[in-house]
């Protein structure tokens, strides 16, 4: 405990150092360099700080895989790690430098455009900073090993002086040269002598005589499968750290930007001192996933125990003393438009900073991708939100947006609960792939564990034996309406093939164990089965849509798929049908003995009517295809890929159409949340319902074969 309360403190101190420093020196080099040269200082330094983190994204990979290997006792295969990270980030410095230099004439035209006087030091500052790049690229990776090793203080006391050292150098030599570039050339002489400290120290550390870079192919491989994702992380955290600024900035002005900047500035150490205080946790894990299930467990929580209350005492310091410092930082005009949103902002960071001990439990264990997912979900959401509120709230809607990407990156921890409650640390994926189950349990409703390929694959297979049945795709909002509606929950269980419709029912279902679960859209199920030449022999049948969508998808479909054999359409009432208008339907699907009908008329509405009627039709499937109709024929325009793969499609819909939809997502999403969270924690249990519905199969299987009887004898 003494030994990672002082990994936690080294931790805060490296956070928190440079920016007070950055703070202490500002009027100094203000002072004395004037406001254009401390301009182009303030860019340079969030130039090096921005391309170092994309250029050290493979660090976490590295932590990673240096703690999980580090008591083996196999050096070798340690230093082939360290060294392969040394490799990437040797060629990702290298690339982002020399980008950074090759541009530095553009930025500079743009940046000191109202000031030609300073053009040459803009110029000479931008390529040394890019240097500098490559110098942080080599030194993240001897920080990030020996944070592997649970070394926090040896690693951090040396960045720590040399960064202090480059501050206090700054400052010393706005009195001597007055130039930036001066500045620049002595941070980036100090750097690089702090550099070689810490390759010095690492090589003692790995008892190496050498670490020249290499790309060794096994090391090289298993970074790649973590690291990529973590490197995507530092892409997209760039990204998405600026957004919410530069959209401010271009449609409220600088003076908005500016206040909001401010509370951003105040609020994120609620944020950053958790994240640093608590990296400790991700080596220590890492080095004990293997171990007792019991202590991994009790560390995480003791983890999260800690992080609540580093959370908390940053709200409460920011709530309670905020505006007095918004107040004295930037007096009572920029104060005024900054207070309203102050505690959106701060609790925004204090969302984010609640998801710091699940992030790093979820890394440790080789969960990589479920954070990056969710992280990247949060960031397009918040910038989503921040397009569509800001031209109607302006800065309080920006802040509104920013406090959705919080509640996002929380969802980790319900996989993490997942994995805890089955009394393990991590399970490695090719273990779970072995015994992964055929059906993930979704609050009782079973969906089967398929991607394209396999649901394709199910219905040659139903058609080619004759398998009479329906097929349902099942979301969220299906499950949800299931929970209230038992004659939806029987037409899920009566079900010949159940489809995984929407990513959260594919989160949930990979939470579960189903490790290749993908998620199969009605649309995209329709459509792939109608491009197979291998469906051209089996017959099609439309029902649903308003009138004329039918028979337009009718006519699109066979012009596009000349194989295609659709012998009718069928437009429903916006009710259930009448007893004369259901003789007709049945009368025309007897006539026509289509193989398939396709149903589009939306959840629950559709899978009960394909439950009520499937024994009346002379037809072998039927498929609950909801907006189908509505996509192809272009009344509904679809959303990009990666929309649908965050899990967003719903916010796509709800834009498209708000009146008729806001209410469906406002009553479900929540709850569905609220409901598959009491689930995975174990804290209520929701057993498959398909048993209890056995009798009724038996039921319409009897239908059926009356029918069938009647049929053949017609003087019964």
């Amino acid at each position: 405990m003494k030994t990672q309360l002082k990994n936690a403190a080294y931790g805060v101190l490296d956070y928190t150092a440079h920016p007070i420093g950055m703070l202490l020196i500002a009027p100094i080099i203000l002072r004395h360099l004037g406001v254009a040269q401390y301009g182009i200082w303030a860019i340079v330094t969030a130039a090096v700080s921005a391309g170092s983190i994309i250029a050290s994204g493979f660090g976490d990979a590295n932590i990673q895989h240096v703690a999980s290997q580090r008591n083996t006792g196999d050096r070798s295969a340690l230093l082939r790690v360290v060294r392969s990270t040394m490799g990437i980030h040797l060629f990702l410095g290298t690339a982002i430098a020399l980008t950074c230099w090759m541009l530095a004439p553009y930025l500079t035209a743009k940046v000191t455009a109202s000031q030609p006087s300073v053009q040459s030091a803009c110029l000479w500052s931008l390529r040394i900073a890019s240097l500098m790049i490559l110098a942080r690229s080599v030194e993240s990776v001897c920080i990030s090993t020996q944070r592997a090793f649970e070394r926090y203080g040896a690693a951090v006391r040396i960045s720590i002086a040399a960064r202090l050292a480059t501050l206090a150098v700054a400052a010393g030599m706005t009195f001597v040269c007055r130039s930036v570039v001066g500045i620049m050339i002595a941070s980036a002489i100090l750097l690089v002598f702090g550099v070689w400290l810490q390759w010095v120290q690492l090589k003692k550390l790995l008892g190496a005589d050498s670490l020249t870079p290499s790309f060794d192919r096994g090391a090289t491989r298993a970074l790649f499968a973590f690291g990529i994702f973590s490197w995507l992380q530092a892409v997209s955290g760039v990204i998405f750290g600026q957004a919410d600024r530069l959209a401010t900035g271009a449609s409220l002005g600088a003076v908005a930007v500016a206040s909001y900047a401010l509370c951003v500035q105040l609020a994120q150490p609620i944020y950053g001192l958790a994240a640093s205080g608590l990296h400790f946790l991700f080596p220590y894990l890492s080095a004990r996933r293997e171990g007792s299930p019991v202590e991994f467990r009790r560390s995480v929580l003791v983890g999260l125990l800690a992080n609540l209350l580093l959370v908390a005492a940053g709200v409460s310091v920011v709530l309670l003393f905020g505006e007095q410092v918004l107040y004295s930082w930037a007096g009572a005009s920029v104060a005024e438009i900054a207070k309203p949103i102050l505690p959106l902002i701060a609790w925004s960071s204090a969302l984010m900073g609640l998801s710091v001990t699940g992030s790093y439990t979820m890394l440790a264990l080789g969960r990589v991708r479920t954070v990056t997912w969710l992280n990247l979900s949060g960031g397009a959401v918040m910038i989503t939100l921040i397009m569509t509120l800001l031209p109607h709230y302006g800065l309080w809607g920006v802040a509104a947006a920013r406090l959705s990407y919080g509640p996002i990156t929380l969802l980790l921890y319900i996989p993490l609960a997942l994995i805890l409650c089955r009394g393990a640390g991590p399970t490695r994926d090719r273990d779970m792939v072995r015994r992964a189950p055929t059906h993930a349990n979704l609050l009782g409703i079973q969906v089967e564990a398929l991607d394209m390929g396999r649901a394709v694959a199910r219905v040659r297979q139903a058609l080619d034996e004759r398998q009479k049945g329906y097929v349902c795709m099942i979301g969220a909002h299906g499950i949800m309406e299931a929970q209230r509606d038992p004659d939806l929950a029987l037409a899920y269980a009566n079900s010949i093939i159940k489809v995984p419709d929407g990513m959260p029912t594919v989160w949930v279902g990979r939470a579960q164990g189903c490790r290749e679960m993908q998620r199969v859209a009605g649309p995209d199920l329709m459509l792939e089965i109608f491009r197979q030449r291998d469906f051209a022999h089996y017959t099609h049948f439309l029902y649903g849509g308003k009138e004329g969508i039918a028979e337009e998808l009718a006519a699109g479909f066979t012009a596009h798929f000349p194989w295609a054999r659709i012998v009718g359409t069928w437009t429903p009432p916006f009710r259930d049908l009448l007893p004369s208008e259901e003789e007709k339907l049945i009368a025309t699907i007897d006539r026509l003995k289509p193989d398939i009908i396709w149903v589009g008329i939306s959840t629950p509405k559709q899978d009960k009517f394909m439950q009520k009627y499937l024994a009346h039709f002379e037809t072998t499937l039927m498929f609950g295809v909801g907006a189908a109709f509505d996509f192809h024929t272009g009344r509904i325009r679809d959303c990009s890929n990666w929309i649908k793969l965050a899990g967003l499609q719903w916010l796509h819909r709800l834009l498209q159409d708000p009146r008729r939809l806001w209410r469906r997502y406002l009553r479900n999403n929540p709850a569905f949340l609220w409901c598959i969270a009491l689930q995975l924690t174990g804290l209520r249990k929701y057993p498959a319902r398909e048993a209890a519905f056995e009798v009724v199969r038996i039921q319409n299987r009897v239908v059926a074969e009356s029918r069938a009887l009647h049929e053949a004898s017609p003087l019964v």
